[in-house]
């Protein structure tokens, strides 16, 4: 490193959230214990 670099403020958590978009797919998101149906990339009629 060079003496010369300078510091960064790190972001508090709602400005890291301001920057994404990330919102849970209860249907086809990742597998997980509350999600309300898991169709796995399926219609629902092709798994019912």
């Amino acid at each position: 490193m060079t003496s010369a670099s300078t510091a960064i403020a790190p972001l508090s958590w709602s400005d890291l959230e301001a920057l994404t978009d990330f919102q849970i797919d209860p249907v086809n998101g990742p597998t997980n214990a509350q999600s309300r149906l898991r169709l796995f990339g399926h219609s629902e009629s092709e798994v019912r």
